[in-house]
């Protein structure tokens, strides 16, 4: 079924391209990857700064990400291991993540695992961290936003990245503009030994060792088509089919070898439709997303495994949207059907459905200085029916804006949580909250500098945790749990003759009460960045430090997470850019984790130290 679609669309595009339009296509350039940080969509913005992309490249967006502290990150061991991303003090499945607007959280595991998305098949990485205006049924702390651009200028670029680790990441991207059509994609390929030494706590003497059985390969393709079928009508398909293999190591201490093993495969596709006229648009949206997960475990010298686990989920995502566009307004106005499954031996009856569904709708007026948005958003599913409104107001000048918001945060269970056998609860009841969110953002020095702030406080009812039983981990809901918390961020830059000079500071601070001391550690207290940078010409050369905080009991967690105290690392990259005719080359060294100020160590899962880092990177561009 999912292979048809396919061959279908690669049918259509022809006929798309010939469609009778005198109009050209206005395409927008989106080559530079950007995350935005602001209050429902208003107020400051960061950005994933041209260092990580050149210094990383081929990277997860939860790697790059791992390099500011604008998303408090959980990560589980050496490069291809899960990261999980924390906003605004709640759990990853808060953390909405969507790409070209439909999400892509799990709905077995109801979060997105971001060590699973390449980060150069975006050409847009936004983050919302505030009042959540994502019409989707379940609220939202945080949304983090991926997109694909078009560039109207063809080209073509490729590179190649290596580390000491025998870690090897490739890939390749192209775009290509055709009359009234445009089409554009990337490949990426790695391979990640990770056969790196580390010091096990748990043996005595604390012996070095190297790590083993811990590859990790990826093979990812990604093809968008975007086309001007009539005058006002566009058209758009994308395509996202991605495989992975991971071999899990031993825990720490362990004196036998571990044979365990976890594939996971996604067909990810959208298609989108959307006709203008004087004053509004109407856009129909459609995706299909498969995703299968299979782990394996066995005892060596048995070929018969000891543990089979199949999981796969589809879902059938739908939207109609209206806009309305006045002097001074706009009205949005969405009706959502999301339909989730899936199937495993772990679920009591093997297999589990549910339908979400609900109207959304938005005003925003916005009258010379003034931004006012009202929202509205009724969710429609199994076992509950529930209303969420937002509010949020701005003031907005040339050198400064101010604002807040308030909103209700609301998400279902996900099908882990009520059907996992043992542990799921079906009686669990939605999480329910409100939150409420400033921001202040002020620039200086004819905009070079900007300070921002952002403080928040979250409140939330039936917050769904997994407690110990006996044997297992069980699911239920605990209630009266309040977060609270700031972003503080500060970004200059200047030049000095021909030197570029340029500082950055930020730093994410959350606190979590109302929850025993094992499920507040769940949560990351702080994350603390400074970055130095200077160049001359096509050099530069940078200084990176990161702090994170975060306390985990690891007496009473699984073996699949770890504790993490607090890390304190330095990082220093030197990169250059090479000029061609009609072409780039970027090229960079990078020496990540020099020092471990302080204890860095998964409890039960060994992390890479200092790592080195070589990158080169070739575009070509009319």
């Amino acid at each position: 079924m999912r292979y048809s679609c396919i061959v279908f669309l690669c049918a259509l595009l022809p006929q798309l391209c010939k469609a009778s339009s005198n109009d050209s296509i206005p395409f927008v350039s989106l080559s530079a990857a950007t995350i935005a940080v602001s209050e429902g969509g208003m107020g400051a913005h960061y950005h994933i700064d041209s260092l990580i992309n050149i210094a990383l490249p081929f990277s997860s967006v939860g790697e790059q990400l791992s390099m500011g502290s604008v998303v408090n990150l959980r990560t589980y061991g050496a490069p291809g291991s899960l990261i999980s991303g924390l906003a605004g003090g709640l759990s990853p499945d808060h953390l909405l993540v969507l790409w070209q607007g439909v999400p892509l959280n799990s709905p077995t595991l109801g979060m997105t695992d971001l060590s699973t998305l390449p980060a150069g098949f975006f050409s847009s990485i936004k983050f919302n961290d505030g009042v959540s205006k994502s019409p989707h049924p379940g609220g939202a702390s945080g949304v983090l936003s991926l997109q694909n651009g078009r560039d109207s200028k063809p080209s073509v670029s490729a590179g190649v990245s290596f580390n000491q680790f025998m870690n090897v990441r490739s890939g390749a991207g192209f775009n290509i503009p055709a009359g009234k059509c445009f089409l554009d994609g990337n490949v990426q390929w790695e391979h990640l030994a990770n056969e790196f030494s580390y010091s096990d706590p748990f043996k005595r003497g604390t012996p070095t060792a190297v790590q083993q059985h811990n590859d990790f390969s990826r093979r990812a393709v990604r093809i968008g088509f975007y086309s001007h079928v009539q005058k006002r009508i566009e058209a758009e398909v994308h395509a996202w089919l991605q495989s992975s293999a991971l071999e899990l190591p031993e825990p720490l201490g362990s004196y036998g070898a571990s044979l365990a093993t976890q594939r996971d495969s996604s067909v990810r596709l959208v298609a989108k439709l959307s006709s203008r006229f004087k004053r509004g648009v109407i856009a129909v949206d459609g995706a299909y997303f498969n995703e299968n997960q299979h782990y394996t475990d066995r005892v060596a010298g048995d070929e018969v495994p000891l543990i089979d686990s199949k999981i796969q989920s589809e879902r059938w995502y739908g939207k109609a949207e209206y806009r309305h566009f006045g002097e001074t307004w706009v009205l949005n106005a969405a009706f959502v059907v999301n339909r989730e499954s899936a199937r495993s031996d772990n679920y009591q009856s093997h297999t589990s459905s549910r339908l979400l569904y609900g109207p959304d709708s938005h005003f925003i007026w916005q009258p010379k200085s003034w931004k006012v948005n009202v929202g509205a958003r009724y969710d429609f599913g199994p076992g509950a029916n529930v209303f969420v409104p937002d509010f949020s107001l701005a003031f907005i000048r040339s050198a400064w804006e101010v604002g807040a918001g308030a909103a209700r945060i609301f998400r279902y269970p996900d099908l882990n949580e009520l059907f996992w056998q043992p542990g799921g609860n079906q009686q669990l009841a939605p999480e329910l909250g409100v939150t409420f969110n400033a921001y202040l953002v002020k620039s200086f020095n004819q905009q070079k500098a900007t300070f921002t702030i952002a403080p928040f406080v979250k409140a939330m009812e039936s917050l769904i945790v997994w407690e110990p039983a006996i044997g297992h981990y069980a699911a239920h809901n605990a209630n009266s749990v309040k977060m609270n918390g700031l972003l503080m961020r500060i970004e200059n830059s200047g030049q000095i003759n021909r030197a570029v000079i340029s500082e950055d500071v930020s730093v994410n601070i959350q606190n979590v009460s109302g929850l025993s001391e094992v499920h507040a550690g769940l949560f990351p207290a702080m994350n603390l960045r400074l970055k130095l940078s200077g160049g001359i010409n096509n050099w530069r050369i940078s200084m990176i430090s990161r702090y994170t905080s975060m306390h985990m009991q690891p007496e009473n967690l699984n073996v699949n997470q770890g504790r993490q105290d607090a890390l304190l690392v330095f990082d220093l990259v030197l990169n250059g850019q090479k000029t061609l005719k009609n072409n780039n080359i970027h090229y960079s060294f990078g020496v990540f984790n020099i020092g471990n100020v302080m204890d860095y160590r998964m409890t039960t899962i060994a992390s890479p130290g200092r790592t080195l880092n070589l990158s080169i990177q070739w575009q070509w561009k009319r």
